[in-house]
């Protein structure tokens, strides 16, 4: 049986090879999301430059500046023309120091899986009320999908399975969900949380439809 992760967001494996070529796979493909070890979250990055082997990227988030270095790992996601979900890993041979920033990334071993409409994870930056009876604890959504969603919380949740949560995507994208606590995780400054969706609704599932394709549409991969 294949496995399930949050973070990546994807089941049902359909090779790991220990390195592919990778000019192919990322045919027509502008925009990429890469993460970096240091970093918890994926950041929406440019293609550049693809080679057999090699990546050239362009970062113009202020996050990553001047925080990636020649050698450091660090993985890369996108959906290829097959709809299959591929992740890289990678090394960083050439990290230029200009603003934006240029990076040249190594492709060491590539994973391709399923792309799960109901599993595909997208990223996002949204402020979410977590909701426990009367107590109201704030948070910030990293990532969304059809069946839950990752919280990072300075608040830490004890004790507490099963929760409101209202998300804030903007002005005009806003919904309540009932949803379980299914992971914790402390980091140091702060709490993550992976959270099911529970008994979602018909016109619930619609407005989620509608949210989740609005993030779709700006993350534009």
């Amino acid at each position: 049986m294949s496995s399930y992760d949050l973070d990546r967001g994807s089941s049902g494996i359909i090779n790991k090879p220990n390195v592919e070529r990778i000019d192919k796979e990322l045919n027509g493909i502008n925009k990429v999301r890469l993460r970096h070890y240091n970093i918890t979250e994926y950041i929406i990055t440019e293609v550049v430059e693809v080679s057999e082997y090699k990546i050239k990227i362009k970062i113009t988030d202020k996050v990553m500046y001047s925080n990636v270095l020649p050698g450091d790992n660090v993985s890369i996601n996108f959906i290829n023309e097959m709809k299959e979900e591929c992740i890289i890993n990678g090394i960083v041979e050439l990290a230029q120091p200009t603003f934006p920033q240029f990076f040249m990334v190594r492709v060491m071993h590539v994973e391709k899986y399923q792309d799960s409409r109901k599993n595909r994870r997208y990223a996002i930056n949204a402020c979410a009320n977590i909701i426990d009876e009367n107590t109201e604890l704030f948070g910030v959504i990293k990532n969304v999908s059809y069946s839950g969603f990752r919280v990072f919380s300075k608040v830490a949740i004890e004790g507490r399975k099963n929760v409101k949560v209202q998300m804030f995507i903007d002005e005009n994208n806003t919904m309540t969900l009932n949803a379980g606590i299914v992971r914790k995780k402390q980091h140091l400054n702060y709490n993550e949380y992976g959270f099911v969706i529970l008994g979602i609704d018909q016109d619930e599932r619609k407005q989620l439809e509608s949210i989740i394709g609005y993030i779709s549409e700006r993350e534009n991969i």
